[in-house]
């Protein structure tokens, strides 16, 4: 932990490192809090996380806006928001093919692009067009693209690293 911020480890499954408070919507194992990242508001005040880790929970959520908005309110300013999804790669200009990992889970609610979460990055065309209707822009859930990496031989895995910033 930073301070007395929290780290969070959403939907950690069975990866509960120390340092963390690991969340998941099943109490297994090392689960510190059960939650259902669907459902909003999530149990901690604003502010309350200097870091999210979310390793491959975000193709699983339902309401993707719900996720962003309250990752937002509850980091803190310039906290970070570690996304990681099945990766995939460009077959031609502006054409993203996900990666086979990103098919084969049926529990997979959806495939994510690195353009995915420009929706509540501000400067962005998706962010400008649609991103006061999902949450961001004036008071709402805003972020700087920190990071983005393809990680993988065959891009297996998509990690979006964003920093939590004033609109």
């Amino acid at each position: 932990m930073t301070g007395d911020l929290l780290n969070l480890n959403l939907g950690c499954g069975l990866d509960t490192p120390e340092g963390f408070v690991n969340v998941d919507r099943v109490g297994l194992a090392g689960v510190d809090v059960v939650a259902d990242l669907d459902l909003a508001p999530w149990p901690w005040k604003d502010g309350a996380a200097a870091y999210i880790k979310a390793s491959h929970v975000f193709e699983h959520v339902r309401d993707p806006v719900v996720f962003m908005t309250e990752a937002w309110r509850v980091l803190a300013l310039d906290g970070l928001l570690d996304i990681r999804v099945p990766g995939g790669g460009y077959i031609g200009p502006g054409v993203w093919l996900p990666h086979e990992h990103g098919f084969t889970d049926p529990t997979h609610v959806r495939n994510c692009t690195p353009h995915t979460w420009d929706y509540w990055i501000p400067g962005t065309a998706l962010f400008e067009a649609y991103g006061a209707g999902l949450g961001g822009g004036r008071g709402g859930a805003c972020f700087a693209l920190h990071d983005l990496t393809l990680a993988g031989e065959q891009g297996e895995e998509l990690r979006a690293v964003l920093q939590k910033v004033d609109d």
